[in-house]
């Protein structure tokens, strides 16, 4: 966001902002949810193995690591790729230098989203069997919340992959007309 501001593509920054908030509010609705399903342990590497137990989390929180690392066709797919576009596009050695840095940002993210989701769900338990014992998927309370925040998500994934709703989500300001000679 601060990237493209930056550039001064503030209708990308906008459009990212809130396709950035909502799978935003769902990695940390799915992360209140494992703590609480693990007797409010907060150390990941004590976790491991929660697939079986939180299957409903494990799918949120899958939906909203893929679009925080721009997997394509998720909404952050379209909205990182304005912003790297837009850096790339400027055409002198401030934006390359930018769209690199982004890039890199960008595969940093990718390595953290993949670490958590390993290391919490698909290793082996690493944690104590108490935390097992009781490990269970959040009542109506903790669930309906995360699936309301996947419906706009999922939403915003299929106006993003149309291309006349998309000059409706991102109108272009800049552009610049040529003018008649």
């Amino acid at each position: 966001m601060v990237i493209a501001v930056g550039l001064s593509s503030y209708n990308i920054a906008l459009f990212h902002l809130v396709n950035h908030a909502f799978y935003k509010a769902l990695l940390f609705l799915g992360a209140g949810a494992v703590i609480h399903a693990v007797a409010d342990n907060q150390d990941f590497r004590k976790y491991g193995g929660l697939k079986p137990f939180l299957p409903l989390t494990y799918s949120v929180m899958l939906i909203a690591s893929l679009s925080l690392v721009a997997f394509p066709f998720m909404t952050g797919f379209y909205s990182k790729d304005f912003i790297l576009e837009s850096a790339y596009g400027q055409f002198n050695f401030g934006g390359t230098v930018v769209y690199f840095i982004a890039t890199i940002g960008a595969m940093f993210t990718t390595l953290y989203s993949v670490k958590v989701l390993y290391l919490t769900f698909l290793t082996n338990p690493n944690g104590p069997l108490v935390n097992y014992k009781h490990a269970h998927e959040g009542d109506i309370f903790m669930s309906l919340p995360a699936e309301w925040c996947r419906i706009p998500h999922n939403l915003g994934n299929k106006l993003s992959n149309s291309g006349d709703t998309l000059k409706l989500l991102v109108p272009n300001h800049n552009l610049k007309i040529p003018e008649d000679e």
